[in-house]
């Protein structure tokens, strides 16, 4: 993830379906954002879909707008948990000043994350791009061998959410099978999509059947998304 693009119309859909989510879940107490920070790209007009583009609720869209003020910054993400007229939730974010970065630097990266204490948690992990795809797996996607690897430390104990942007060129129906043809059968996955971007979340069968309410929720408040429980497109 970016600075540049910290409050646009992405930021709008997953800020604002993340905290219905984690305040409906009542066995989850904390929201762990991990921002997979990479550098910014000079002159680059990303970053700039007006967030007003998806209806996200008047609290969450003043957070974005705040997002966007200058000096940007990923702690001001911790904001989102003390929003006026919102249940308050427990937002953390893993290291915000802290570069994913390359080879050693990116396992060691990985490496401190798995210490974390990630009971009853809600782990979000931002990728710029999301996961990897065929012909790409860059510093700005998430590897699936990095997602095992969490989910593995989180166990039973959370939920494992990640953002993920379709590429072009891309179908759903492609991009639903790839991913779950890609993780451990012991997990339970879901994804909320629509548009370009999709949010997948991923966990043993307990604490995802504890937010499949919630999502059923999110879902009738905002029709033009879609949710995937078994990879196929509905």
């Amino acid at each position: 993830m970016r600075l540049q693009l910290l409050g646009d119309a992405r930021d709008s859909f997953k800020w604002d379906c993340i905290h219905f989510l984690v305040s409906k879940a009542q066995t989850l107490q904390q929201l762990l954002v991990v921002p997979m920070r990479c550098d910014d790209v000079p002159q680059s007009s990303e970053g700039k879909i007006p967030p007003e583009r998806f209806r996200a609720r008047p609290e969450v869209a003043r957070f974005l707008n705040s997002l966007r003020e200058e000096p940007r910054s990923f702690q001001q993400i911790a904001s989102l948990g003390a929003l006026d007229g919102l249940p308050c939730i427990d937002v953390q974010v893993y290291q915000p000043d802290r570069l994913l970065g390359y080879g050693w630097q990116r396992a060691a990266y990985w490496t401190d994350l798995h210490t974390y204490p990630f009971a009853k948690t809600f782990v979000f992990l931002d990728p710029d791009t999301g996961f990897e795809s065929k012909s790409q797996a860059g510093e700005r996607h998430l590897r699936f061998g990095e997602v095992h690897a969490v989910c593995t430390s989180i166990r039973d104990r959370g939920v494992l959410a990640v953002y993920h942007h379709r590429g072009q060129g891309q179908s759903w129906a492609d991009v639903l099978r790839r991913l779950w043809e890609s993780m451990p059968p012991e997990l339970c996955l879901r994804a909320i999509y629509g548009g370009d971007v999709a949010l997948v979340l991923l966990g043993h069968i307990k604490p995802m059947e504890n937010l499949d309410g919630p999502i059923r929720a999110y879902i009738r408040a905002h029709p033009q998304l879609r949710v995937s429980d078994d990879g196929s497109v509905q």
